[in-house]
C-alpha cells in the first residue's frame, strides 16, 4: 500500500482491531502474531497500553493459552525447544539460536504451570510471556532474551492422548538422566553466552524446584521466580506497609 502510517497510528489501528476480538484467547493469538511479524509494533502496543494488554500477554489469559498451546501454535521461531533426547547435543543446538548476545534466559520444564499442573511443552507460553513483559516493562532488549522449554515428557494424560500435542509422548523422566540434562543445559548456556548469563527457573514442580535452586545457585547466575520472586514481592509489600503504617514488621 502507498500510505505510510506512523508507529503511534499503527498502534491505535491494531488496538482497535484487537478490541473487536470476541475473547481474550483470540486477542492473545492476535498479539502473538504481531509479535512474530513486527516486534517493534508489538512492544509499542504493550508499552503504551500496558494495563490493558498485560492480562492478555500474561496472567490470566496465558494460562488458557498454555492449555491450548499445541492447538494454536503457528510455527514461528519464538524460543528454543530442547528434549531429553537431545542430551549430549545441547551446546550444538544453542548455536542454532540467531542471537549471540543473550543475557536473560527463562526456562521451564512445564511441570507446574501456574495452577494448572503438568502441561509439558504447552508450558512454553510462560517463558515467552514473561520475557515479553521484561522487555516492555523493564527495557530488556528482546534480542537479549531466550525462552527455553526442556521437554522430559509429561504425566498429563490429556496431553498424551491429544493428537495435536507437540511434546514428547512419554511419561516424565524422574531419574538421573533429568539431572544430567539440566547440568548439561547450564554448562551449555554459560559456554555459549558467558558465565554471567541469567537463567531463571520458571514453573518447575516442587519435586525439582528447591533442589535445583540449591544445586545451581552458587554455580550460576540463577534464581527461581516461584520461590524467590514471589517471596521478594511479599517482602516488598511488608516493607512498604512499614512506611505506610509507621509500624515495624515485628509489631
Amino acid at each position: 500500500p502507498a500510505a505510510y502510517l506512523p508507529l503511534n497510528q499503527e498502534v491505535e489501528r491494531c488496538m482497535s482491531r484487537l478490541r473487536e476480538k470476541p475473547d481474550n484467547l483470540e486477542r492473545y493469538i492476535y498479539l502473538r502474531n504481531i509479535q512474530d511479524v513486527n516486534e517493534n509494533l508489538f512492544y509499542a502496543m504493550l508499552i503504551r497500553h500496558t494495563a490493558e494488554l498485560m492480562p492478555i500477554v500474561y496472567t490470566p489469559t496465558v494460562g488458557l493459552a498454555c492449555e491450548r498451546f499445541s492447538h494454536i501454535y503457528r510455527g514461528a521461531l519464538r524460543g528454543l525447544y530442547l528434549t531429553i533426547n537431545d542430551a549430549g547435543s545441547i551446546r550444538q543446538i544453542l548455536d542454532n539460536w540467531p542471537y549471540d548476545n543473550v543475557t536473560t534466559v527463562v526456562v521451564t520444564d512445564g511441570e507446574r504451570i501456574l495452577g494448572l499442573g503438568d502441561l509439558g511443552v504447552n508450558g512454553m507460553g510462560i517463558p515467552i510471556g514473561k520475557l515479553a513483559l521484561y522487555s516492555a516493562c523493564a527495557g530488556v532488549n528482546p534480542e537479549h532474551c531466550l525462552p527455553v522449554h526442556i521437554d522430559v515428557g509429561t504425566n498429563n494424560e490429556t496431553n498424551l492422548d491429544d493428537p495435536y500435542y507437540l511434546g514428547l509422548r512419554q511419561k516424565r523422566e524422574r531419574g538421573e538422566a533429568y539431572d544430567d540434562l539440566i547440568a548439561e543445559f547450564f554448562r551449555a548456556v554459560q559456554d555459549k553466552f558467558g558465565e554471567k548469563v541469567l537463567v531463571q527457573f520458571e514453573d518447575f514442580g516442587n519435586l525439582n524446584a528447591f533442589r535445583l535452586l540449591s544445586q545451581w545457585r552458587d554455580k550460576a547466575c540463577t534464581f527461581n521466580d516461584d520461590i524467590q520472586g514471589t517471596a521478594s514481592v511479599a517482602l516488598g509489600g511488608l516493607l512498604a506497609s512499614e512506611r505506610l503504617t509507621g509500624r515495624s514488621i515485628s509489631d
